[in-house]
């Protein structure tokens, strides 16, 4: 007898951790689908290129507590900001130093094809802002490559 109350009760703590999982997944889901909404909306108006009434406005995300990150919905792009916290003083001086270089270097990527254009091209302006743009869009994938530098 006292093997089949051992057999129910396993087996009723088995039902239990499966129903407590199913639980957690259901309230995950509907985490994902509640903290995912904004998301979802800023790159719905990227995608039908409907103007936001938000528009430039930055848009907090919170991912976890003390975790969260911004959504800058413009009209051709969304820029995602992940806020970087330092503990030491000292990796703050270093990303700052890092983050000057990187925006002197793009500054500088930039510039040269304006150096390089011949006489043709000085009168075009679409034509000029669409080589700058093709470059801006360059610039992280070679940074990422490592042949930016």
């Amino acid at each position: 007898m006292s093997m089949d109350v051992n057999a129910v009760v396993i087996y009723l703590t088995i039902v239990i951790v499966e129903q407590k999982h199913a639980l957690l997944t259901k309230i995950a889901l509907v985490r994902e689908v509640v903290m995912g909404a904004p998301l979802r909306a800023v790159l719905k108006q990227l995608v039908t290129r409907t103007v936001s009434p938000d528009l430039g406005k930055p848009i907090a995300l919170v991912h976890h507590p003390n975790e969260s990150f911004f959504l800058v919905p413009q009209a051709y792009k969304v820029i995602v900001i992940f806020p970087i916290r330092f503990s030491d003083s000292i990796d703050t001086v270093l990303a700052t130093s890092f983050l000057q270089l990187a925006d002197f270097e793009l500054k500088e990527f930039l510039a040269s094809d304006e150096s390089k254009s011949d006489d043709s091209e000085k009168g075009d302006d679409t034509e000029k802002s669409a080589k700058r743009k093709k470059k801006q869009d360059t610039y992280p994938v070679l940074l990422q490559s490592g042949k930016g530098s």
